[in-house]
């Protein structure tokens, strides 16, 4: 229900829905990625800073929420951070391209080409060995 809030533009009954989602399934890593997702609609960054953060070990089930806490960080002008958590799955999963496209276009916009164009060739590799 909270997506069709939302797909409504009801921000208020949209965040409820996803709130009680997460009190019916605290661990449910969509339901916190939902409220992560309605704190940064609101601009409360902090906030969906906290939730996002938790469930962003390294683990290939989270990229999701990687690639959002990396997003909200360069938002917030904090790139070097969010280059550092991703330099940190890609040392967990270094066979995973996902994980090498999303740091070469973190470098890619910090205007680090050379190591963007290593992470995306990289991934260019790994995807052609599928």
């Amino acid at each position: 229900m909270g997506t069709i809030f939302l797909k409504q533009g009801d921000l208020t009954r949209a965040r409820e829905q996803f709130l009680a989602a997460l009190q019916i399934a605290p661990k449910d890593p969509q339901a916190r990625l939902n409220v992560a997702l309605m704190d940064a609609l609101e601009h409360k960054f902090t906030d969906a800073e906290r939730e996002l953060e938790p469930s962003c070990l390294p683990s290939l089930g989270q990229l999701m929420h990687l690639s959002q806490l990396a997003d909200l960080w360069v938002e917030q002008g904090q790139r070097p951070r969010a280059i550092a958590r991703v330099q940190q799955f890609s040392r967990a999963y270094p066979t995973d391209a996902a994980v090498h496209m999303l740091l070469g276009s973190l470098y890619f916009d910090d205007k680090n080409y050379a190591d963007a164009e290593i992470e995306l060739q990289q991934a260019i590799r790994l995807i052609r060995a599928w």
